[in-house]
C-alpha cells in the first residue's frame, strides 16, 4: 500500500509540475521553455528524492499508481488544485517532497540479498555517473517523440495528459511482462543501463512509427480499426490509442529498464539524469543561429539521435562499472550497447513537421510549409492551404488570423485602441508593445489605428523575426523591434508605451497573470472563449468583441477608459468565476471543423457567468440571448450552408432585440446585430428579417450593414424598388464598400433600371478590379444597352475562360437570351 500511495503521489505531482500559460505578462500567448521545461525537471528531481527515500525497488506497483495519480490530477483534480503563478509552482514542489519522503518513513526494508560492493569508489563513481548519463539520453530521445505525438491531439494540456498517461501505462506494462528478465542474478546492475540505452533508441522506431502514421488517411485507417473517427480527434479514447501506438518501443522498454534498478541511489541518479536532459533540450534547441539556414535544417527529431549517443555512452560507462557483474554477462551487455550505438550511426535523422494530420477539413488543399523549425518553446511553422495567406503556428495554435479570422481580428484592435484615452488617440503616433505574433494584417491595422511604432515579444521572440521574414516577404514591417521580455518589461516600466496589446492563442485557459503598467499604459489581455475560461480570474470588468457571432472573444484590461457611442468599448461586468469543468469533461466533446461542440460548450459557460454578472444592468437582455444562442447550437447537415446550419430561435432575437430598443449600441453590440443580419440573409429568413431587423435600423439609423440586408430581404420578397430606395439612404456612408455597390446594381436592374445598374457596378468594379462574377454581370448589361465596352469585356472575359459557354452570345448581334447567363463552374 506505501508504494501504491507513494505513485500516486508522484503521479499527482508531476501532473500539477506542469508550467501554464501566463505565468508572466509575457507568456500569456505561450509558456517559455525556460519555464516549461525547467517546472518538469524539477518535478523529476523531486521524483529522485521520492526514490532515493524509499526502501523498495520501483516496479509495475509504482508505475502503475503513477500514471492512475498522474490521470487523476490531469484529468479531475486540475478542475480544482491548479497552480498558477511560479510561487505556487514552488510551494507545490516543497509539499510533494516532503509528501514522498514522508511516505518512506518507518518504511521496512524487504527481505532481499544485499547488494554486491563496487571494486572500488572510482567504480561507483563511474556507474552513478553512467546511469546519470543513460538517464538523461533517454530523456532527450522520449522528449523528442513527445513533442511530434503531441500533434496528434488538439495540443491542451488534457491531451497531453492521455499521452502521459499512455506512456506510462505501458512503462508499467514493461516492468510487469520484461521486469522479470531484469531481475535475472546473472543480468543484477547491467539491465537497467541497457534498458535505457534501448529506450533512446527505441525512439527511431517511434519516429518511423510518426511518419507513417502522419498521412491523414493513414491515421484514419488505424482509428477506424477501433470504432472511431478522425473527428474524434481530440476525445479520450482517440488520444490514447494514438499515443499508445506511438509511445509503445520507448516506453515497455523504460519499464525494463526501471525494474533493473536495484537501489535507491540508482534510481535518483537516473531521475537526475533525466532531469538534466530536459534542461539540454532548452540548451540545443534554444541556442542561437550561426547561420540561418543552417539552423532551420535542425529539428526537434534529432534529440532523438543526441539522446541515443547520449544513452548509449552513459550505459557502456555504467555497464562497465557495475558492482557485482560476472564477465560473461557483463561483456554481452556491452556488446549489446555497442549493438545499439549501431542504430543512430546508421540512421540520418531528418525534421519531422507534422501538423493536425487529423484534418480532414480541406482534403483538395493539403498543407503546405513554407518554414518549419524547432525552439523549446516547441515546433514553430508557417504554412498556407490553398490560395489563402500564410499563417503562423506555435505548437499547432495559430499565433496569426487565418483569412475567416480577419473579421474578428480587426474587432478586438478596435476595441483595444478605442480603451486608449481620446485625448492621447487624437495625437496619433501611439507607441505599441505587442505579445503576439506581428503579421501584415495586424501591422496594417495597428498603422490605421494610429500605431506609430511597434515593438513585440513572447515566449517564441527568439524566432520571431524568422517568422515575420516569411509573413511579410517583400512587405515593409512598421518602426519597431522584437525585444527579448526583460527590456519589454523595462521599457513597460519606463513608461513608453501607450497600449500593451496581448492577442489571443487558442489554447488552454491562461493563468491570471498580473496586469502591471504604469497609469499612462493600457493593456488589453484578450481570451478566446474556444476552451473554458469561465472559471479563470478575469478582474471586475471584461471587454468583450465579437466577429458577427463566431469569433468571441473577451479580454482583462488595465487603465482602459470607457467612451460612448457606435465605436465605443464594450466593458461587461466579470463576475465571480464560475465551478472549473474537469478536463474529462472537455474531452468527452469532439472539436470537428463540421461542428465545433467544445468551442460551443465552452462559450455557453463564459456567457452564463456573463449573463449572471449582468443581472439588473442594461447588459442583461443581451447577453441573455447570446447565451440562449450558444445553448440552441445542434449538430446539422453537412449539405446545408454556414448560415443555414446556425440555429436561430425567437426567444435569443427577442432578448436581444430588448437590449437595442432600451440600450445605445456600442461596437460589441453592432457587430452581433451584423452577425444576426448575416445569418438571417444566410437563410433567407425574409419575415424575421423584418420583423426584428427593421425595427433596429430605424432606431439606430444610419446603419448601412442593417439596410443592406434588409435590402436583400426586399428582393427575396420581389420588391427591387424598395431595395433601391432603402439603400439610396445610406449611400453617403457607403461611397468605399463593394458590397453595397454590386447590391445596389442588383437592385436596380430587378427595378427594371439597367442603365443605373451598369452604374453601380463599375463603382463597385473601381473599387475591385478584375472580380470575375461582376465584371460579368457589367459586360452583359452593356452589351443589352448597345455599349460597345460591352462586346469588349466579353471578349476579355472569354480569352480568360473559354469555356464559359453562357457568354458566347453576347459576341454577336442579337437577339441575346432573355435571362443573364448562369456562372460558369
Amino acid at each position: 500500500m506505501r508504494t501504491l500511495f507513494r505513485g500516486l503521489i508522484l503521479g499527482v505531482l508531476c501532473s500539477l509540475l506542469r508550467a501554464p500559460r501566463g505565468l508572466d505578462l509575457f507568456q500569456l500567448p505561450a509558456a517559455s521553455g525556460g519555464a516549461a521545461l525547467g517546472w518538469r525537471a524539477l518535478a523529476l528531481v523531486v521524483v529522485g528524492f521520492g526514490l532515493w527515500s524509499a526502501l523498495r525497488r520501483p516496479g509495475f506497483a509504482l508505475l502503475a499508481s503513477t500514471a492512475a495519480g498522474y490521470a487523476l490530477h490531469g484529468l479531475v483534480l486540475a478542475a480544482w488544485i491548479r497552480p498558477e503563478s511560479s510561487f505556487a509552482l514552488a510551494v507545490v514542489s516543497a509539499i510533494g517532497l516532503a509528501a514522498v519522503v514522508a511516505a518512506a518513513l518507518d518504511e521496512r526494508r524487504p527481505d532481499d540479498e544485499p547488494e554486491p560492493a563496487h571494486e572500488g569508489r572510482s567504480a561507483f563513481v563511474g556507474e552513478m555517473l553512467g546511469l546519470f548519463a543513460a538517464g538523461a539520453g533517454a530523456a532527450l530521445s522520449i522528449e523528442a517523440v513527445a513533442r511530434h505525438v503531441r500533434a496528434f491531439g488538439d495540443g491542451l494540456a488534457q491531451d497531453d495528459t492521455v499521452f502521459g498517461f499512455a506512456f506510462l501505462l505501458l512503462a508499467a506494462l514493461g516492468a510487469l511482462g520484461l521486469g522479470w528478465i531484469a531481475r535475472v542474478k546473472a543480468l543484477r546492475n547491467l539491465s537497467a543501463p541497457f534498458g535505457l540505452a534501448a529506450a533512446a533508441t527505441a525512439g527511431f522506431l517511434a519516429l518511423v512509427l510518426l511518419n507513417a502514421l502522419a498521412p491523414t488517411l493513414a491515421l484514419e485507417r488505424y482509428v477506424r480499426a477501433f470504432g472511431l473517427g478522425l473527428s474524434e480527434h481530440g476525445t479520450f479514447a482517440f488520444d490514447l490509442l494514438v499515443g499508445a501506438a506511438l509511445f509503445v518501443a520507448p516506453a515497455l522498454l523504460l519499464g525494463f529498464a526501471i525494474a533493473g534498478l536495484r537501489t535507491p541511489r540508482q534510481s535518483a541518479a537516473v531521475l537526475f539524469g533525466a532531469a538534466q536532459g530536459l534542461m539540454l533540450v532548452r540548451s540545443v534547441l534554444g541556442a542561437p543561429p550561426a547561420a540561418t539556414e543552417l539552423r532551420e535544417a535542425f529539428s526537434a527529431a534529432q534529440l532523438v539521435q543526441i539522446g541515443a549517443f547520449t544513452a548509449v555512452a552513459g550505459a557502456a560507462l555504467a555497464v562497465l562499472s557495475a558492482a557485482g557483474a560476472r564477465k560473461g554477462p557483463r561483456y554481452l551487455a556491452l556488446c549489446g550497447v555497442f549493438v545499439l550505438v549501431l542504430v543512430p550511426l546508421s540512421r540520418e535523422t531528418l525534421p519531422q513537421p507534422i501538423r493536425a494530420p487529423w484534418d480532414d477539413s480541406n482534403p483538395l488543399a493539403p498543407r503546405l510549409f513554407q518554414i518549419s523549425f524547432d525552439l523549446p518553446e516547441g515546433l514553430v511553422t508557417v504554412e498556407s492551404r490553398g490560395p489563402t495567406p500564410p499563417i503562423a503556428t506555435l505548437n499547432g495554435h495559430a499565433l496569426t488570423s487565418a483569412l475567416e479570422d480577419a473579421v474578428g481580428e480587426i474587432a478586438r484592435v478596435q476595441a483595444a485602441f478605442a480603451c486608449v484615452p481620446e485625448a492621447r488617440r487624437a495625437k496619433g503616433a501611439l507607441a505599441v508593445l505587442l505579445v503576439g505574433q506581428l503579421d501584415p494584417l495586424r501591422a496594417t491595422m495597428l498603422r490605421q489605428q494610429g500605431a506609430a511604432r511597434v515593438d513585440r515579444t513572447a515566449a517564441w521572440h527568439a524566432g520571431m523575426q524568422r517568422i515575420e521574414a516569411k509573413l511579410f516577404d517583400t512587405k515593409p514591417l512598421p518602426e519597431g523591434e522584437v525585444l527579448d521580455p526583460a527590456e519589454a518589461r523595462a521599457r513597460i516600466d519606463a513608461g513608453k508605451y501607450d497600449l500593451v496589446l496581448v492577442l489571443p492563442v487558442a489554447s488552454d485557459a491562461a493563468a491570471a497573470a498580473e496586469l502591471d503598467a504604469p497609469a499612462s499604459t493600457v493593456v488589453v489581455d484578450w481570451r478566446t472563449t474556444n476552451t473554458p475560461i469561465a472559471h479563470a480570474e478575469l478582474g471586475k470588468d471584461v471587454l468583450v468583441a465579437v466577429d458577427g457571432l463566431e469569433s468571441l472573444c473577451i479580454a482583462r484590461t488595465l487603465h482602459a477608459e470607457r467612451g460612448a457611442g457606435p465605436t465605443a468599448p464594450h466593458l461587461a461586468r466579470a463576475g465571480r468565476p464560475s465551478p472549473a469543468p474537469t478536463p474529462w469533461s472537455s474531452l468527452a466533446r469532439a472539436e470537428s471543423f463540421r461542428f465545433r461542440e467544445r468551442t460551443l460548450w465552452s462559450r455557453a459557460l463564459i456567457l452564463d457567468r456573463l449573463h449572471r454578472a449582468a443581472a439588473g444592468t442594461p447588459d442583461e437582455p443581451l447577453f441573455a440571448g447570446l447565451l440562449e444562442l450558444a445553448r440552441a447550437q445542434e449538430r446539422s447537415s453537412p449539405f446545408e450552408s454556414p448560415e443555414q446550419q446556425y440555429e436561430l430561435g425567437d426567444a435569443c432575437l427577442d432578448a436581444l432585440s430588448r437590449h437595442a430598443e432600451s440600450a445605445p449600441l456600442d461596437a460589441f453590440s453592432r457587430g452581433v446585430w451584423e452577425g444576426l443580419a448575416r445569418i438571417l440573409v444566410g437563410k433567407r429568413d425574409v419575415e424575421r428579417m423584418r420583423r426584428y431587423l427593421e425595427p433596429i435600423a430605424r432606431r439606430h439609423a444610419p446603419w448601412p450593414a442593417l439596410e443592406k440586408a434588409l435590402a436583400r430581404a426586399d428582393l427575396e420578397a420581389l420588391e427591387p424598388e424598395s431595395a433601391v430606395k432603402r439603400l439610396a439612404t445610406v449611400e453617403v456612408l457607403a461611397k468605399t464598400d463593394f458590397d453595397y455597390w454590386n447590391l445596389l446594381g442588383d437592385a436596380r436592374k430587378a427595378a427594371k433600371d439597367l442603365r443605373g445598374a451598369t452604374e453601380a457596378w463599375r463603382r463597385a468594379s473601381e473599387l475591385r478590379p478584375g472580380h470575375q462574377l461582376l465584371e460579368r454581370k457589367l459586360a452583359v448589361a452593356l452589351v443589352r444597352l448597345g455599349d460597345p465596352k460591352g462586346r469588349e469585356l466579353v471578349e476579355k472575359l472569354l480569352q480568360a475562360n473559354p469555356k464559359d459557354a453562357g457568354l458566347q452570345p453576347f459576341l454577336g448581334p442579337g437577339p441575346w437570351p432573355e435571362d443573364d447567363p448562369p456562372a460558369p463552374r
